[in-house]
Parts: structure tokens; sequence; C-alpha cells
């Protein structure tokens, strides 16, 4: 299980690394700013700086003990370019409760910034701590308001060498319950055993007040019971952990609260203009406006608008969102850019913006502010003529008006172009009406094929060539002469022999497996004629040329 932690504190620390990159300079940072007592955290270093030289941690006093340390380094080819980036691991456990300060640390030349991290007293659980496996369970707040992020945190403890098993997600009836990034992995001492620790988090949302019990996760798994040499002999026996249910006291929102409800931990609203200088009409501006919170998704945040803006027209873009999941809980995003374009010359104000929250940490309404802003439009050439006072004219400066010849000679030449370009137009035209057409005879294979006067309906299927259609259009032609609309009576009723014996194939390639194809050609052949009946004469029927006449 070590070799498994090692290697899983290595892979951290390479993401960490590879994520760093983007990043320069040296600086320090915990993997987690609040801890209980007994817990271990690691302190990471990274650096850019060439050179050699390990993290000195002697400054960091007596209130921690350095269980140990380990490093990652990524070396970067960019535009032929080499770069490297240094990370350090270093593994403390803190040996009392409060605010410990961790000091700047020097590096290869350079000092990072000083830290805090604060450690809680040991939780009950923990106090009370001696078997092999443990689940701890806390929420923070426990009386929140509805929508208030709820933070909820699941905490496996094991002594033993876990073979495999199964945490239990929390669920909740009338909350909304998402996980916040991935499991953190740790050591804490309690009740005289080492344990390790996985830690899960997540953000439960109330969505209505009132008592809002969370069926608290089990764990379900296996673990080795035997000496560690037969650990490839062991299949491992059963262990399980139960933690226990929270019930949540759900406040309904205040009654001084307006709308939007916004119950957040921190609400930053904010504008920023590109605009330098001074402004032109017909000219556009972009404003940007943004507002996060700490503690609400992005769903949970108003639509961005502007105000009417006076001398202006405002067209807004395509509105971005997004919510971040980290440990310390959501954090929701909302962007949207505007092009404010200005009408007219003078002042454009940008009115004063405002949004109302409630800072559920100070349990208190407040409100986000974003100044009154001012800008000088000066008119355009082109609005200055439109707009301003025509000028008088002096009668005795129009003798000071010279036309400009070659400006009026250019036009005269290309109005000339034009004019010849249309009249050889106009000429091609008259001759290619004039012309004979000829028009190309189709070979007997490639002419239309003939409609035979056997009715519309028929002479479509027949061309179609799709049997259904012609079945149907032979049955409509029988119910149309008062027979039973059905081929066997329409056989039995047709005088000419080669349009029955049509009709009998077409049966038996419907229903007795004849060939589909020669009983097309033979409806084709028999049908380029009208069909005969029995009660007519063969002289009183107006021949006409046979649907598909046969090549000598």
């Amino acid at each position: 299980m070590k070799s498994i932690l090692r290697a899983a504190c290595g892979l951290v620390l390479a993401v960490i690394a590879s994520v760093a990159t983007a990043q320069g300079g040296t600086r320090a940072f915990l993997d987690r700013d609040q801890i209980v007592l007994g817990e271990t955290v690691t302190l990471n270093i990274e650096t850019d700086r060439l050179g050699v030289g390990e993290p000195d941690l002697s400054g960091l006093g007596a209130d921690v003990r350095v269980l140990g340390s380990s490093s990652s380094t990524q070396i970067s080819l960019v535009n032929g370019q080499q770069s490297s980036r240094t990370l350090w691991g270093v593994s403390l456990e803190p040996l009392q409760v409060g605010v410990i300060g961790i000091p700047a640390i020097e590096i290869r030349g350079e000092t990072t910034a000083p830290l805090q991290l604060t450690v809680l007293p040991a939780t009950r659980a923990t106090q009370n701590a001696g078997g092999d496996l443990l689940l701890e369970i806390e929420a923070s707040p426990e009386n929140p308001y509805v929508q208030q992020q709820v933070i909820y945190t699941v905490r496996l403890l094991y002594a033993v060498t876990l073979l495999d098993g199964q945490l239990d997600e929390p669920r909740a009836q009338g909350a909304d319950i998402r996980r916040l990034g991935g499991d953190a992995t740790f050591t804490r001492e309690a009740g005289g055993r080492r344990y390790q620790v996985i830690e899960r988090r997540y953000a439960i949302t109330p969505q209505a007040s009132g008592r809002l019990p969370i069926e608290a996760p089990r764990f379900r798994g296996r673990a080795l019971a035997g000496p560690r040499g037969n650990r490839m002999f062991d299949p491992g026996s059963p262990v399980a952990a139960d933690g226990e249910s929270i019930e949540l006291d759900v406040r309904a929102r205040p009654a001084s609260a307006v709308e939007p409800w916004l119950p957040a931990l921190d609400l930053d609203y904010r504008l920023q203009t590109g605009a330098s200088g001074q402004l032109k009409t017909g000219e556009p501006i972009t404003l940007s406006l943004r507002i996060s919170a700490r503690g609400l998704s992005a769903e949970q945040l108003p639509e961005l608008r502007l105000p009417t803006i006076e001398g202006a027209e405002v067209y807004p873009d395509q509105e971005a969102s997004q919510t971040r999941e980290g440990p310390r809980g959501l954090e929701g995003e909302r962007t949207r850019s505007f092009a404010v374009v200005p009408n007219r010359p003078g002042e454009l104000v940008i009115p004063e913006l405002g949004i109302d929250w409630w800072n559920t940490a100070q349990d208190r309404a407040e409100r986000a502010l974003i100044a009154e802003q001012r800008f000088s439009v000066e008119g355009t050439a082109r609005t200055d003529a439109a707009t301003g006072p025509v000028p008088a004219v002096d009668p005795s400066d129009s003798e000071r008006v010279v036309p400009n010849a070659a400006v009026d000679g250019y036009w005269r030449w290309v109005g000339l172009v034009f004019l010849v370009l249309w009249l050889l137009t106009l000429a091609l035209l008259l001759r290619e009406r004039r012309r004979p057409r000829t028009v190309p005879v189709l070979s007997p294979a490639a002419q239309p094929m003939p409609m035979p006067r056997v009715g519309p309906q028929l002479a479509q299927a027949l061309r179609q060539g799709e049997l259904e259609l012609i079945a149907e259009a032979l049955r409509t032609l029988a119910g149309a002469r008062g027979l039973t609309p059905s081929l066997d009576a329409l056989q039995q009723a047709l005088a000419d022999p080669a349009q029955a014996r049509a009709v009998s194939a077409l049966q038996r390639a419907l229903y007795g497996g004849g060939a589909g194809a020669a009983s097309l050609e033979a409806l084709r052949k028999a049908f380029a004629t009208p069909p005969r009946f029995q009660s007519e004469r063969s002289d009183s029927i107006d021949p006409l040329p046979p649907l598909y006449p046969s090549r000598m």
C-alpha cells in the first residue's frame, strides 16, 4: 500500500508541475489550508530557476514536524528555448491546534511568500479511534439558508491494507449534490495508531427550507487478514464502515432579502472598458461585464445586462458561464461583452450598476456596486457636416469655384465605355434570336416512353415499374367498371387474352413466387392499348401505337 501511495504522490507532483509550467517565478502553496490535528499536509515549493540546491526548511520552527519530501523536474523546449521547472513536495505534521505560520522559504536565490495553516481540534470520531476502519462525516454549515452551499466532507480512515472497496455517494431528497474535485490522500495520527486517510468533498445545495436529512455513505471492501508475506495467497476478509447521518436545518431566506436571492461567501461584480482616450460617434467601444460568486454555481447567478444608455446604441454579445469545483466549494462565473456605439457628440454616461446579495459569512445583506463612468464623445467629420449649420455662401466667392476638368473627363470616358458594352450586348441578343434553332432528334432508345391511354393511375404505375402500384391501379380500374375490385374479377372480365395473361402473371409474381421482371414486361406490352372487356367490340377500340414498340 505504501508503494501505491508513493506512486500516487509522485503522479500528483507530476500533474502539479505540468499545470504550473505556465506560471513563472518561485512560489509555495499548501494542498489544504485547513486540517485537523493529527493529519498531515503537503507543502509544495516550485521554481523555474536553473541551478542546484534544495529548499531551506530550517525556518519551519517547532510547530510542525517534517516527515519527508520528494521532488520532480519538468523540462520543456518551446521555439528552440529550453526551460525547466522543479517542484518539491514536503509532508508536514502540525503539532498543535491554532493558526501556524509557514515562513518564507529560500530556494536558488529566490524567496517564497509566507503562508498560514489552520489546525482544528480532533473530531469526536478521531478521539474515539482505535479500530481498523473509520468513516468520518462533516457538514458545514448545518443550518444553511435555502440555496446556500453546504460543504459535506467524507473521510475514510484505515489502518489495514485495503485490496478493494466501494464508498457510496451521499443522498438527499430535495437537494443538489456535486462532487468537488478528486480525492485527497494524507495520513493522521489518532488513538495511538497511524491511519491512511482518503477525503472526498461535496457541495450540497438545499432547494427548500425545513429539515433535510442526508443519508450517510457506507464503505464496503476487502482487506488483508494475514501477514504481508502471504499477500499473494490471501483473498482478503470483508471490512465495512458506516458514517453518521446528518440532518440539516435549512432556513428560509430572510424577509429583507431581494430578488435575485444570492447567498454566497463572496461576490465580485466588475466592468471593464476597452476605451482609451476620447470616443467618437459611430465608433464602437467594448464593455465587459463580469460577475463571480464563491458558494454559488453559474446557474444561480443572474443574467448580465446593461441599462439603456442615453446617446448610444447597445449591442450585447453571447453570454459565457462556467462553474469551477474546487476543494473550498463551487465558484460560479458569468461574463458578457457589449458593443456600445455613441450616436451623438457630447458626454456618454454609463450609469451606476449594482447587484444585491446575501453574505453568508457575515449573515447580512450587501450590495456590489460598479461606479458611474463618463466618457467624452467627439463628432466625426461626417457627423459635423450632417448636424452642423450650413455656412452662408458669399457670392463673391463663386468665381473661385473652378470645376475639376480631369475628374469630369474621367467619368465621361467611363460612361462612354459602358454605353458601348451595352450596345454590343444588345446586338448579340438580336443575332441569337434570328439564328434558326435545330431540335435534336432522339434515338428510339433515348425517346421518352409514350403515355398509354389506360388511365393516369395505371399509366403512371406502369412507368414506375412497381408491381404493387400496378395491382392497385388495376383493382381501381375493376371497381370503376362495376366489378369487384380484385385482380381475379378483372382477369375474368378482360376480353384481350394477352391482358388476361398479364394480370395472371402479376398475381403469380405477387403471391406465388413468379418472376417479377417477366410479369412487368408482359403488363407493359399488354396494356400498351386500353383494356378490352368482354362486353365491348374489338372494332370499337381506337388503336394506339404500342407502348414499347418491338425492334426489327
